[in-house]
C-alpha cells in the first residue's frame, strides 16, 4: 500500500468509529427518551385506574344514598293527601325536604 491509500484508509476507518459513536449516541439518547416515555404512560394509565376506581366507589355510594333517599320520599308521600301535594312548594308547611329522614 502507498502512503495516500494508509492514509484514505486511517481517515476512513476513524471516520467509521465517530460515525459508529454518534449513531450509538442518538440510539442510546432514543431508547432513553422511550423508556421514560414508556414509564410516564404508565403512570398514567394507573392515574386513570385508580380514579375510575374512586369514581365507581362514590357513584356506588351516591347510588345507596339517593336509593334511601327515594324511599324516605316515598314512605312521606304516601301520608299525605293529593290536595297538600298540589300545593306550592314553598307555601306548603306540610310537606319540608329539610323535615324528612335522611335528608
Amino acid at each position: 500500500m502507498t502512503k495516500r491509500s494508509k492514509t484514505i484508509v486511517k481517515y476512513l476507518v476513524e471516520f467509521l468509529v465517530v460515525a459508529f459513536g454518534v449513531f450509538l449516541g442518538v440510539f442510546v439518547i432514543e431508547w432513553n427518551t422511550q423508556n421514560k416515555t414508556d414509564q410516564n404512560t404508565k403512570r398514567t394509565l394507573a392515574f386513570i385506574i385508580d380514579e375510575i376506581d374512586s369514581n365507581i366507589e362514590k357513584l356506588d355510594h351516591t347510588t345507596k344514598y339517593q336509593t334511601v333517599l327515594v324511599s324516605s320520599a316515598d314512605s312521606i308521600t304516601a301520608l299525605l293527601d293529593e290536595e297538600v301535594m298540589k300545593e306550592t312548594f314553598y307555601n306548603n308547611d306540610n310537606f319540608r325536604l329539610s323535615y324528612l329522614p335522611n335528608w
